[in-house]
């Protein structure tokens, strides 16, 4: 009886322990249900997020660096694209890596891959450290035919889209 007693009040500290440590996520979803009069896009794909430490890179923090989030993330391996030249369908992955420069760390609440044909897929909620970086792949398909420019955007707060500091584009062209 002691025994059980004992486990039954571990589990319910643990539980209580979850909870609480997980207040802010839960407010902050009941908050968003509650209080969101605007409808929240549909987005399509979610990119695949491949953690990736570079080493072979020392770059220093820009000079652009704080001043507000806009110039906290940097490009630092540029968008590229599998393909420069596709059939209408075909796939074509992308490919990018970001880096915090911030002296703190960065909630990335998403960062989409954008084209000249629209959006294609964002990834949700991740951090990332000071000095930390990842490379995120995509891939898309067009509808149409002509050139078609890609770049990413991320938000800290789902409402403001940046584009990182030195982001590039890549240019595919399409043919039907």
């Amino acid at each position: 009886m002691k025994r059980r007693l004992l486990i039954s009040g571990a589990i319910l500290i643990f539980c209580l322990g979850f909870i609480i440590g997980k207040h802010s996520e839960i407010t902050q979803i009941i908050a968003k249900e509650l209080g969101s009069a605007t409808p929240t896009p549909t987005l399509t794909p979610i990119p695949t997020v491949t953690p990736t430490v570079i080493q072979s890179y020392q770059f220093s923090v820009l000079p652009t660096a704080g001043g507000g989030p806009r110039n906290d993330i940097v490009e630092v391996q540029h968008i590229s694209a599998s393909k420069s030249v596709a059939q209408v369908g075909d796939d074509i992955g992308f490919s990018v890596t970001i880096k915090n420069q911030a002296s703190s760390k960065k909630l990335v609440k998403q960062l989409c891959f954008n084209s000249t044909a629209g959006n294609f897929g964002c990834t949700m909620d991740f951090n990332l450290y000071p000095g930390q970086s990842f490379n995120f792949n995509n891939s898309g398909r067009f509808t149409s035919g002509g050139a078609k420019t890609v770049w990413i955007t991320w938000t800290q707060d789902g409402q403001n889209f940046y584009r990182p500091v030195d982001g590039r584009t890549v240019t595919v062209t399409i043919q039907n």
